[in-house]
């Protein structure tokens, strides 16, 4: 999946077995299946590809549409996992729940953290949300419950659709130099590779936590570690990392400031069933010629 969403599906082989029975195919619903230009073209049929993943990194897109092939996606079947995942990594950094949990395994009641006087109500924290598609409008609704106050970017939404779920857009300037928490969002693309770093950092309140349970290549990672050493921010809780698994020794895990996930924010029970629903909506809509 790394290699996917860091290099395009041309980077790997595709499947050869599947490559021989997709001659005939009208329609390819795959799940991790790498769709690339070589699997399209043994697909002389192929009038529909339903994706089965919140994104279609595994698939050659561009070249699909180019064929005249029509592509779905499950874009929202794990939107709800993601959003109540991230808010859980929130309160998890914040209140230092992983890591009191990690003293009392080693014998050690550690009631006291550098954090403390960060470490707020969410009633009282203004919260940034970069990026306001499905998860990001669901991550903000959840917030909302708790009381704080909203902030929103995203360039693509524009500010008439983020006021009209109710909520306040700002430049991403404003954003990052006004929020207790920061939370992204967006989907990677090369607009948005490495969007938040060493600059977008050092504009971030000492008192910030920064938060990623989306892509990992949205991030500078070197600037993430410098920020958090340097204890420029007062912490984060990151889901995705540019190596996956992530070494037993990496620098990321040295730190004391940073609460961890070995990528499982989409992964509950539901997703694979939400996969399989949205895909069979789209595969309805294509068949009524809708």
């Amino acid at each position: 999946m790394m290699e996917t969403e860091n290099n395009g599906p041309e980077a790997l082989e595709a499947n050869e077995n599947i490559i021989k029975h997709v001659h005939d195919a009208d329609i390819l619903i795959v799940h991790m299946t790498i769709v690339n230009k070589k699997l399209i073209d043994a697909a002389k049929n192929l009038k529909l590809l339903g994706i089965m993943r919140g994104g279609c990194d595994n698939a050659n897109v561009d070249y699909a549409k180019e064929k005249g092939i029509k592509v779905v996606n499950s874009g929202a079947r794990s939107s709800d996992a993601v959003a109540d995942f991230t808010v859980g990594m929130i309160i998890s950094e914040m209140k230092n729940i992983a890591r009191s949990f990690c003293e009392l395994k080693k014998g050690n009641w550690v009631s006291g953290y550098s954090n403390f006087e960060y470490a707020h109500d969410l009633s009282k924290n203004t919260i940034g949300i970069i990026g306001f598609g499905i998860i990001g409008q669901r991550v903000a609704a959840r917030l909302k419950s708790f009381g704080s106050k909203i902030i929103v970017y995203d360039p693509y939404v524009g500010d008439d659709g983020i006021k009209e779920k109710g909520y306040l857009p700002v430049s991403l300037d404003k954003l990052l130099t006004s929020s207790d928490v920061i939370s992204i969002h967006m989907r990677l693309s090369t607009d948005t590779k490495k969007m938040i770093g060493k600059n977008e950092f050092d504009k971030m309140k000492k008192n910030a936590f920064f938060i990623n349970t989306a892509r990992a290549g949205l991030v500078d990672e070197d600037a993430l570690y410098n920020a958090l050493k340097g204890c420029k921010i007062a912490g984060a809780a990151i889901d995705v990392f540019n190596v996956e698994p992530l070494p037993k020794d990496h620098r990321l895990i040295q730190l004391d400031n940073i609460t961890i996930t070995p990528h499982i924010a989409g992964k509950t029970c539901d997703t694979s069933t939400n996969s399989a629903e949205l895909i069979a909506i789209e595969l309805k809509r294509f068949l009524d010629n809708k």
